[in-house]
């Protein structure tokens, strides 16, 4: 989950591959400019070695930070007061401590890192790769715990919700591989269900790349929900008997499900079908089929859960739907494309950096105004808010 306790202060990590980070702070930054984990946005550039600070609740920006190299994803520890930053096709993690801004020694994790977990607990780290390792680290030492290898992929990871468990999405070999830290090891595998024959048209026979989501919690973290974006299923995990529960059919190519954190519905919202299916979280049923008319990247609620923002995948907008009513309300055109978006703790804004451009959308979750935030930076992607309201993922 992403809700946290507030950082006492934060600052960007220097993203390099050298031991001895360069860091350039422009006159906008000051050592007082950056001081709790709910205030600040942070969106590294998947083009620039840069990384680029909003001031949530000035919707200015706050500093940019020149790097040595270009940053691939920030991971930050709240509790330990640590910014981490991966490389891309590199084994270096960046550390920074966020309560005095100085840098850390860097941290040869011994992998490529192509995506990295913050545990629930907010003190162990996960990376994995598609290569098939995953490497668990306690980063208050920093020292690693353990590493599994021989995956088929690595990189759609999710934690339970308590921490001991790390469930691991291989398409490939159409199954979930289930980590248990203790022991150190895979203590489980749940095979993902394929489709009846007789459930497939045939002009589904063609034979087409398998694509499955992560897995997304329940609120109360029992129920687990993966999209087969390929096959038009979304998968119901039962996480604490580490089981398959049910497969519902939906609309055509599901992504990400999303669950509630008021544990009302889940949202399974389509790609190819421009419409999100409301599942009852407790019966599973569906309560609507809501047509947005954009085809879905992700979604994202708020203002307690009562509205959600379909992040377009193809196009410079965003669906406004009405959770009370169950209607789309609006849509919302921006000037550029939307990446994933990331909610504040107050769930009253969502801001999302717009690709392959140097801005900042940000949405006035309540009466949905739009702000663009413009900086010195293209190629903004992958926004990182510390303490934020996109939990049970």
């Amino acid at each position: 989950m992403r809700i946290r306790t507030s950082l006492k202060a934060i600052i960007l990590l220097a993203c390099t591959t050298t031991m001895s980070p360069s860091w350039a702070f422009f006159d906008l930054f000051s050592s007082n400019s950056i001081a709790a984990g709910s205030r600040y946005a942070f969106i590294p550039s998947k083009t620039e070695a840069r990384i680029v600070v909003i001031d949530t609740q000035s919707d200015k920006l706050a500093a940019e930070l020149e790097l040595n190299d270009i940053a691939n994803q920030l991971v930050i520890s709240d509790s330990l007061d640590m910014l981490v930053a991966t490389h891309s096709d590199s084994s270096i993690l960046s550390l920074l401590n966020l309560e005095t801004q100085q840098s850390l020694p860097s941290l040869d994790i011994g992998m490529i890192a192509d995506t990295g977990l913050l545990h629930p607990h907010d003190q162990i780290m996960a990376f994995g790769n598609t290569q098939g390792q995953v490497s668990v680290w306690d980063m208050q030492a920093p020292k690693k715990m353990f590493q599994v290898d021989g995956l088929s992929n690595a990189v759609n990871l999710t934690f339970s919700v308590d921490g001991a468990r790390l469930f691991v999405v291989e398409p490939e070999h159409r199954r979930i591989s289930v980590i248990e830290l203790n022991a150190r090891a895979i203590i489980a595998e749940i095979g993902i269900p394929k489709r009846a024959r007789n459930d497939i048209n045939q002009s589904e026979l063609i034979e087409v790349k398998l694509e499955i989501s992560s897995i997304s919690r329940s609120a109360d973290g029992h129920t687990g929900f993966l999209s087969i974006t390929s096959e038009n299923t979304v998968v119901v995990l039962d996480l604490r008997k580490l089981e398959v529960k049910q497969t519902i059919a939906v609309d055509a190519e599901p992504v990400r499900p999303f669950s509630t954190a008021d544990n009302r519905y889940v949202l399974i919202p389509h790609r190819a079908a421009e419409s999100i299916y409301v599942l009852d979280a407790l019966s599973l049923n569906i309560r609507g089929n809501i047509k947005t008319g954009l085809p879905a990247r992700e979604l994202n609620t708020g203002w307690l859960d009562t509205v959600a923002f379909v992040m377009s995948a193809n196009s410079e907008q965003i669906a406004v739907v009405d959770l009370e009513k169950l209607a789309l309300e609006r849509t919302i055109t921006l000037s550029g494309n939307p990446d994933s978006g990331m909610v504040t703790s107050d769930s009253k804004r969502l801001y999302t950096a717009l690709i392959d451009t140097n801005r900042v959308a940000r949405i006035d979750v309540r009466s949905r105004e739009v702000l663009e935030i413009s900086s010195n930076t293209n190629g903004l992607s992958n926004i990182e808010i510390a303490v934020s309201n996109n939990i049970c993922h």
